[in-house]
């Protein structure tokens, strides 16, 4: 459960810290780069892969890659789907 909310929070303050939107690239990269870290260090202290890496690294990155993905396909589909009609002329 604590990887799921430090999955969050890592790229709620890095878009906040950044100025970039949830959709931008920067936010998943900065999850993915501290779960990387996080495992890494993990390894270092047991001096083996724990088995429940692969399960930390789900859970991390889920939602982070669910809400990149759902804004960003939010965004395309807005440009793709909205019809543009032609101005009115006011008289």
């Amino acid at each position: 459960m604590l990887h799921i909310h430090a999955g969050l929070a890592v790229m709620l303050i890095a878009s906040l810290l950044s100025g970039r939107a949830l959709g931008h690239p920067f936010p998943l990269i900065a999850v993915v780069l501290a779960e990387g870290a996080n495992e890494v260090m993990d390894y270092h202290y047991w001096n083996a892969w724990m088995p429940d890496t692969a399960s930390d690294i789900m859970l991390t990155l889920f939602w982070p890659v669910a809400i990149f993905m759902t804004v960003r396909l939010r965004s395309t589909m807005g440009r793709v789907i909205r019809p543009s009609f032609p101005r009115r002329r006011r008289g």
